[in-house]
């Protein structure tokens, strides 16, 4: 597979309607999104390494951050014309990002490309001839959104399909 690496998603379900609503400004091609997530690390280990030890590790990691409820109000875009949801509060996402990068020095958040890590549940890239407005009218009515985050999934990603290798569900206390 092209491009493959491993990522660990924290999956924001409520918000999948927003992701199909997007899905009308981009290409009808692979996007790469398959449903609503906030990243928490990636990329992530290769395949080959991921034990069962390590997934232990990783979900002990995840158990004492999740689950928490989160709030999505605001349409954000990066200059790369990537659109995304801010979270009301970042924190509950930065501190598992920042845990799990603690526990795997060797992947840092992005490759370590960016300065600042900024918590965002990625909608997709728009088109030049399409503005951060238009998207608006179409999400607004969507927004805000309250979400229990209790998920997080190991998945194998590549430009041709998204498969889950793992997944941690904490269930609230």
């Amino acid at each position: 597979m092209a491009d493959e690496h491993t990522v660990l998603l924290a999956r924001v379900p409520t918000a999948d309607p927003v992701v199909a609503a997007f899905g009308r400004f981009v290409p009808p091609e692979w996007d790469g999104r398959p449903y609503a997530h906030v990243t928490a690390l990636g990329p992530f280990a290769p395949p080959s390494t991921l034990t069962p030890a390590l997934l232990h590790r990783i979900g002990a990691l995840i158990w004492t951050h999740l689950p928490v409820t989160v709030g999505l109000s605001r349409l954000e875009q990066f200059s790369d014309g990537m659109v995304w949801l801010a979270p009301d509060d970042p924190k509950p996402f930065r501190a598992l990002t920042e845990a799990l990068w603690r526990a795997f020095p060797d992947y840092p958040p992005y490759g370590g490309q960016f300065d600042e890590v900024i918590p965002h549940l990625s909608l997709g890239r728009l088109p030049g001839s399409i503005d951060l407005e238009a998207v608006g009218t179409v999400v607004a009515p969507l927004l805000p959104l309250r979400a229990v985050v209790d998920t997080v999934q190991l998945v194998r990603w590549s430009t041709e399909r998204v498969d889950v290798l793992h997944e941690w569900a904490v269930d609230a206390p």
